[in-house]
């Protein structure tokens, strides 16, 4: 399969091997009875010739030499490999960053615990690690990156170029957190400024954004692509290109203040709905890319939506209980559930309607069914509820009167 993929695209310069999340490598290891990163550059020493007979520079993500991290070990491949370490969670933070990934995962330190000698502290799970739990050898590598208790954010960029290696820092776009409806815009917004600044610090060779069409292959499909334009803008910008005014016609600042509001309705916010009219309203004065502004429009009525029927659902659980509503109670429930179906198929409508002018095929019935399919079918479940709610309560207080 990496012949053919590096006979059907002969120009690259790069090859990108993957390499990643291999976490079966860790079993694997101990019935070889052998250490996990040197089967995983086992493997790697038979891929890398294939890439270079092929006049290309692979490219490797760097978790898995992360997490079984050993400073000698890389010394054959420094020159001949290009290192791709991702962080989704990294932004430029005042100081620095709480965690630091290195040897099996996320640690932080000792510091933030009000007694050093007390793992159990506020906010400290079972599983958490500590920084300065590494075997020496390695607190020697994370210590200039440090200054008490915080990071340099993505440390392991500065790392890797430290041992002479030249580095890919990675954002993410669109990642398998994202589900359906939109991103957290402002988040991955200061997640790529992050980035961005490891890649001058460290005077990497650029930076990827990766966007997921889905977490895995089993997950249901993420949003549509057209979503990530206002990213990918901000991708260009943060590496000191100047893309032009991707929604031309209307003011930057403008599109950035929609489009962080947006973001932060998405995890904590409630002015989506806000956001959709003022864009609708705008829109007539969009001269580019307005297909992908309306839909950016129509992804937050559908948050919205979605915010509705979470609403009528929680209100069921709320008095699910008890049986002192009256049967008028329970009605007023049942007409709200009815709007909010309405308004499900309205929007269904709309969306299907405007996506599918790019969009057909199973994967794009099966990302509509999981916008609307699973709140519609869950409401007309609790529908029934209220239903047979009612009639008890029709009953009970018919018979006391």
């Amino acid at each position: 399969m990496l012949e053919e993929l590096l006979e059907a695209h002969p120009r690259g310069k790069y090859f990108h091997l993957g390499m990643d999340e291999a976490w079966a490598l860790v079993d694997t290891a101990k019935r070889l009875k052998r250490d996990v990163l040197d089967v995983y550059l086992d493997h790697l020493r038979v891929l890398v010739p294939i890439v270079e007979a092929h006049g290309k520079k692979p490219i490797i993500w760097t978790d898995m030499l992360e997490d079984h991290f050993r400073p000698d070990a890389f010394a054959e491949f420094k020159e001949r490999v290009v290192f791709a370490t991702w962080d989704y969670g990294t932004i430029p933070a005042k100081g620095g960053w709480p965690n630091a990934r290195l040897s099996g995962g996320t640690r932080v330190s000792r510091e933030w615990l009000e007694d050093p000698a007390d793992t159990r502290g506020p906010g400290i799970g079972a599983g958490t690690k500590f920084v300065e739990d590494l075997p020496a050898k390695l607190r020697k590598v994370v210590e200039p990156h440090r200054e008490g208790r915080l990071f340099t954010p993505l440390f392991q960029a500065d790392m890797w170029r430290g041992l002479g290696a030249e580095v890919l820092p990675v954002s993410a776009l669109r990642v398998s957190s994202h589900l359906s409806v939109l991103p957290a815009y402002h988040e991955f917004f200061a997640n790529i400024r992050g980035i961005s600044r490891a890649v001058h610090r460290a005077g990497c060779l650029g930076q990827i954004g990766t966007s997921w069409a889905r977490g895995t292959s089993w997950c249901p499909p993420n949003f549509p692509i057209d979503l990530t334009w206002p990213l990918i803008a901000e991708l260009s910008r943060s590496l000191g290109g100047k893309p032009k005014p991707f929604f031309a016609g209307v003011p930057a600042k403008t599109v950035d203040r929609l489009i962080l509001t947006l973001g932060r309705s998405r995890r904590d916010w409630r002015l989506e709905l806000k956001v959709a009219e003022e864009m609708e309203a705008l829109a007539p004065h969009v001269k580019s890319h307005r297909y992908e502004w309306l839909g950016i429009a129509l992804m937050a009525r559908a948050l919205d939506l979605q915010r509705k029927a979470e609403f009528n659902l929680a209100e069921v659980d709320y008095f699910f209980p008890n049986h002192r509503p009256v049967d008028s109670e329970w009605q007023r429930r049942l007409d709200e559930q009815a709007a909010t179906l309405r308004e499900i198929a309205a929007l269904r409508k709309r969306i299907i309607a405007h996506f599918g002018k790019r969009y057909h095929g199973k994967a794009f019935d099966e990302w509509v069914g999981q916008v609307f399919g699973v709140l519609e079918q869950r409401i007309k479940d609790v529908t029934k509820i209220c239903r047979a709610k009612k009639a008890l309560a029709r009953k009970t207080y018919a018979r006391k009167r």
